[in-house]
């Protein structure tokens, strides 16, 4: 993680935010900590553009695939097991 420069401001009711701050002190950590590391969690920090390559990258394996009724029986006896 880089260096903190940016701020914003969020407001929770008075049970929210103590719920926040019980769960900070348990993980030894800031009310923004444990936010930032939420949304790091949930993907809504990491870069958008390597999720996109990501996936194009999967789309462009070339992996066994059989029709669908054969996956499908795959599926249901696997799932009998």
């Amino acid at each position: 993680m880089g260096r903190l420069t940016k701020k914003t401001t969020i407001l929770f009711d008075a049970e929210e935010y103590e719920r926040l701050k019980r769960a900070a002190r348990l993980r030894r950590c800031s009310v923004g900590n444990l936010i930032r590391s939420a949304l790091r969690e949930k993907n809504l920090l990491s870069d958008s553009d390597s999720r996109s390559d990501a996936a194009e990258r999967l789309s462009q394996l070339s992996l066994p695939v059989s029709d669908w009724e054969e996956m499908e029986r795959e599926i249901l006896a696997g799932a009998s097991e």
